[in-house]
Order: structure tokens, then sequence, then C-alpha cells
């Protein structure tokens, strides 16, 4: 039986990725660099830091934001290279995003 697990199981690659929590941001690091997963904040303005942990933030993950109705401006550090889907969805509120802020 062990053995038919280590062939079976063996094989199949692992992606290098954490969920981590830091402050108000839940988050994922792949190959070495953190994408903002969960924003779990109530306030009404938001300052993305450039980096979670040691690892440049470079993502904002689909959904990350998404609920967020009390969100109204959102500052994103130059770092970040891709927003996901739905990222900010039914953030009612939200009128003011602010791109490549050197934080």
């Amino acid at each position: 039986f062990f053995f038919f697990f280590v062939l079976i199981f063996g094989s199949v690659p692992f992606m290098d990725t954490a969920a981590l929590t830091e402050g108000s941001f839940n988050y994922e690091v792949t190959d070495g660099e953190a994408t903002i997963t969960a924003y779990r904040g109530v306030g009404s303005s938001v300052t993305v830091p450039s980096h979670l942990g040691d690892y440049p933030v470079t993502g904002i993950g689909n959904g990350a934001f998404q609920n967020k109705t009390a969100l109204r401006t959102v500052i994103l550090p130059e770092s970040v290279k891709a927003i996901g889907e739905d990222a900010f969805y039914s953030c009612y509120n939200l009128s003011t995003i602010t791109f490549g802020e050197g934080l």
C-alpha cells in the first residue's frame, strides 16, 4: 500500500504556497511573492502595504475586498502587478483607487 501511495502521489508536484495572516490581510505566498486573498478590515480607507511578512505584495486575489461596503478609498503600492476577478465586487461606496504609490 505504501508503495502504491508513493507511486501515485510522489510524482505530483506540490506548489510552494503558504496561507498567512498579517494585520487585516489574509495572503498567500507563491514563489516569494504575496497575493492578498482577503481583507478583514472595517474602515472606509485602506492602504495596501508593499510587503506582507518579508514578501512583496504583487497581487490582489479574486474577491479579496468583496462586500466591503464601507470602503471608499484604496491605495495600492507600486509592487502590485495583478488584480483578480471581482476583487472589489459589491464595494458600492468605493470611489477612488490610487495605483502605484511607493509605500
